[in-house]
């Protein structure tokens, strides 16, 4: 599962960190899709307002 922790540029303030679902809710995005879309225009330099970092987690986090 990924996490994300998006910044704001600006101000340098962690908007958001955890999984797509945990930021779409912090953020009040309206999908995860639209969330999705987000990271990709912020990776690919299209979105300036934001940084984007992404972190894998480990395959066996989160299994009970």
């Amino acid at each position: 599962m990924k996490k994300y922790k998006i910044t704001h540029v600006r101000s340098g303030n962690v908007i958001a960190s955890g999984s797509s679902y945990e930021c779409v809710k912090k953020m009040r995005i309206a999908s995860v899709s639209s969330f999705h879309s987000l990271v990709s225009r912020c990776k690919s330099g299209k979105n300036k307002k934001y940084i984007v970092e992404t972190i894998e987690s480990s395959k066996g986090e989160g299994i009970l």
